[in-house]
């Protein structure tokens, strides 16, 4: 690992020397743990069907991405947005935008699928509203924080609750508290953030 972050300061790796570092790593730890080359041929193998899902997933939400922009349909979308949120303060729009992003992520509950499709529409009303780019990567980092801990189509959350034997009801009820308290601190991260001016 510490060669991974060195070469990627000094040496300005990308993502495709990172996934072949990782792929040598995981060859090295099946060969090494006694699964021989077929053993670890088939554990590569799973790994890639239980991928095959998030990927079509990303793929389908690059794709809308790319049909919004490519069609200038983002411009309409954030000039709608921008109009109810001129009246507030940058606070309370940067709040908005937290509760936007954490209701988005129960029909998408991809990390990386809810930023293509939300990150596109959001930062342009960030710059409209003179809000700081860094503010809204925090708010979308917040709000996948927070909604992963009650997100009903998360498939982590319900296979960890499925393993443990608990049901999403009691889940819910044993998680109510903490995730109150996550939300207030996130909220209060963001005004915090809006009002030192973080760039």
């Amino acid at each position: 690992m510490l060669y991974i972050v060195l070469s990627g300061i000094f040496l300005h790796w990308e993502l495709r020397q990172f996934s072949a570092i990782f792929v040598l790593m995981g060859v090295v730890a099946g060969l090494a743990g006694g699964m021989g080359w077929r053993g670890t041929s088939e554990q590569f193998a799973e790994g890639f069907r239980r991928l095959a899902l998030a990927a079509i997933v990303v793929g389908f939400a690059r794709a809308i991405s790319v049909v919004l922009r490519s069609g200038l349909i983002l411009d309409t979308i954030a000039n709608a947005l921008f109009s109810p949120l001129r009246h507030l303060s940058l606070s309370q729009s940067a709040i908005m935008m937290f509760i936007s992003e954490s209701t988005l992520a129960f029909p998408m509950p991809s990390e990386s699928g809810r930023a293509m499709m939300s990150l596109p529409v959001m930062i342009p009303i960030a710059d409209l509203l003179g809000l700081s780019r860094q503010i809204v990567v925090n708010v979308y980092q917040y709000s996948g924080l927070v909604s992963g801990l009650i997100t009903p189509t998360a498939g982590a959350l319900l296979a960890m609750l499925a393993i443990a034997g608990v049901s999403y009801g009691k889940w819910l009820r044993f998680v109510a508290v903490p995730f109150a308290l996550l939300f207030t601190l996130a909220v209060a991260a963001t005004v915090i953030g809006v009002k030192l001016g973080i760039q």
